[in-house]
């Protein structure tokens, strides 16, 4: 379990979940790698909170669930109808495709990927340029 000290409240901490709970046998490694990079990139936004531990354990748990996908379709891309033997595409592409979907739609939220980052993060005061009559002003 990893603790991730938030840098605006230093009393306030995300906790990690127990990986092996939540995942398969041989997944609570790669979960912890990919929950670390999240709250990483989340952190270094100024977006990471602990009311988003939720979302992120579900982004991670798609990320997961994608890469699993893509490991069996690697291993039998395309299947055959055992009637008719026609070829038919595997249960783990729609598996895929779910799994993409909630994780972009979970990026989007908590404003991981560029696109949406603006959308979440604090407002950043712009600084206005100095002009020749504010230095005559003293301001």
């Amino acid at each position: 379990m990893n603790v991730i000290p938030l840098p605006v409240a230093p009393s306030v901490e995300i906790i990690e979940p127990s990986w092996a709970e939540y995942v398969g046998p041989g997944e609570p490694e790669r979960a912890s790698e990919l929950w670390r990079l999240v709250t990483t990139e989340m952190r270094d936004a100024g977006t990471l909170s602990p009311a988003n531990g939720h979302a992120i354990r579900r982004l991670v748990a798609a990320y997961l669930a994608w890469e699993r996908a893509h490991a069996e379709i690697a291993l039998h891309p395309v299947l055959k109808a055992k009637r008719t033997g026609t070829p038919a595409h595997s249960a783990w592409h729609t598996v895929a495709r779910d799994a993409d979907a909630a994780a972009q739609q979970l990026e989007a939220r908590l404003g991981i990927c560029p696109r949406s980052r603006a959308k979440v993060a604090p407002a950043q005061r712009r600084r206005t340029a100095s002009k020749p009559a504010d230095r005559y002003l003293g301001r």
